[in-house]
Formats: C-alpha cells, sequence, structure tokens
C-alpha cells in the first residue's frame, strides 16, 4: 500500500492529483491518507505524524510525505528504507528519524501524464509517480546515496533537564508532548504560566475527580494534557512546538 502525509489541506485538488499520479502507473494500488492537515511548512510536526505511526502499517508499505516549503530549489527527492517500510520525501530533514535507513535519490521522474514537472508540485509530479514505480519494483528511477538532512529530530523527554514541547494538538484539543510516558505522577508542568499536576489514567477518571485539566498517558508513548469534553489547547491558548517546563512532583 501507498500512505500519503502532506500539509495540503482537502480544500484544493492537490491530493486527488497525487493519486492521479500513483493510479495512472499503477491502478490496483490501495492508497490510504494518514494525514493532510501538517501545520503549514512544518517539518518537525509532519516528522511527529512519520515516526509514531508507521509502525502501526504492515512491512513494505510505501510513506510519500510531502511537507515541502523547498520545493523547486536544489534540495534533493530521495526514498529510504527503514524498519522495511519505505519513505519518499523532500531531503528537508522531514525523514530524520531514519538515519540508520537505506539511502536513494530519485532521478529521472516526471509526472506520468504530461510527462512534465512543475517547479511548485513535485508532489504530483515526482514524489507520487516514484512511489508508484517503487512499488512496481522499478529501480532505474532510484539512486543509493550515503546520507541524508537529518538535522531536524523528535527529543523525547525522559528526563527533568531536558527540554519538552508541544508535538502535536489534535481535533479534540488534546495537547501531545513530547514528555515519555515513564515520567506519569514524577513530575508537574507549566504551560504559559498554567502549572497543571492532576493525573488520570482516562478521560473518565478525570471527569469523576473534577479535573479541569490533567495529565494522562497518550497512545503515542507520550504525555497528554487533555481536558474532559473540551478542548485543553483553547483553555490554555497553547500552540504546536510551544515550551514546557517540567518539575518533580
Amino acid at each position: 500500500m501507498i500512505v500519503l502525509l502532506t500539509d495540503f489541506g482537502i480544500k484544493d485538488e492537490y491530493i486527488a492529483e497525487m493519486k492521479a499520479s500513483i493510479k495512472y502507473i499503477e491502478p490496483s494500488v490501495e492508497i490510504i491518507d494518514l494525514t493532510h492537515f501538517v501545520e503549514f511548512g512544518n517539518i518537525k510536526h509532519g516528522q511527529f505524524f512519520l515516526k509514531y505511526s508507521y509502525k502501526f502499517f504492515p512491512g513494505n508499505t510505501i510513506f510519500v510525505s510531502v511537507i515541502d516549503p523547498g520545493v523547486g530549489s536544489e534540495r534533493r527527492e530521495i526514498a529510504v528504507k527503514f524498519e522495511d517500510r519505505w519513505f519518499i520525501a523532500p531531503d528537508n530533514s522531514l525523514l530524520g528519524f531514519a538515519e540508520n535507513g537505506k539511502f536513494f535519490k530519485i532521478k529521472n521522474v516526471k509526472n506520468p501524464i504530461t510527462k512534465e514537472v512543475s517547479t511548485t508540485f513535485h508532489g504530483r509530479d515526482i514524489f507520487a509517480p516514484a512511489a508508484a514505480y517503487l512499488y512496481q519494483g522499478r529501480g532505474e528511477f532510484f539512486e543509493q546515496i550515503e546520507s541524508i538532512d537529518t538535522s531536524i529530530k523528535i527529543k523525547e523527554v525522559n528526563r527533568l533537564s531536558d527540554r519538552a514541547e508541544i508535538l502535536h494538538i489534535d481535533r479534540f484539543g488534546n495537547i501531545i508532548t513530547n514528555i515519555s510516558n515513564s515520567l506519569y505522577q514524577k513530575i508537574k508542568v507549566d504551560i504559559g504560566g498554567t502549572l497543571i499536576q492532576n493525573f488520570a489514567e482516562c478521560f473518565e477518571e478525570g471527569k469523576t475527580k473534577g479535573f479541569g485539566i490533567f495529565i494522562t498517558k497518550g497512545s503515542k508513548g507520550f504525555l497528554e494534557i487533555v481536558s474532559y469534553g473540551k478542548s485543553a489547547a483553547e483553555k490554555l491558548n497553547v500552540v504546536i512546538g510551544q515550551e514546557i517546563k517540567i518539575m518533580e512532583v
């Protein structure tokens, strides 16, 4: 299967055109949308989705990831084989978590219908068809290289001395941090001057105990700051990437 991740949203035709490029080459392939709501141009936010979701997909899944503020520049288009999955993306550190992978440069790929490459839409004209060729085992479009950009990496916080931040805010307003679940009930946090030190194993427990905002263990292995039935992010007026102060309980 091929999995798509972008910051394109779903208002425009961009995702459909990417899928058309893939299907033109390989009509039988299954295409799944991971998300198209990565924060615009935010490489670390895109890396969050990839790094903590890929393991839930079967081996040989091909991830096509386009968060590409440098589209049309000299940055390379790459493919990485990492832990039995494939990742196709711009070489802008979006795949910084895959530093132990096997790296390839994508070459000679054009839109399969127009035979051209737009300077502003490599998602449709390079990355999507490259995924279809990879699915078919077409090695002539891939040239092995020694390294990729890994300058941006998500830091997982396991100690009080580490820098904590907001990795993601989901549609419910839950705040996903980079603080390991292993620190559950061992720390309290300060976000923008608001101290949060209540813990609950689930939303219902937080409601029962009367907690307005509390900390719980998240499904991605990180602590989440949440509020039962309401948006914790709106209550706290926070944004993705904002720093969190952590202190020992």
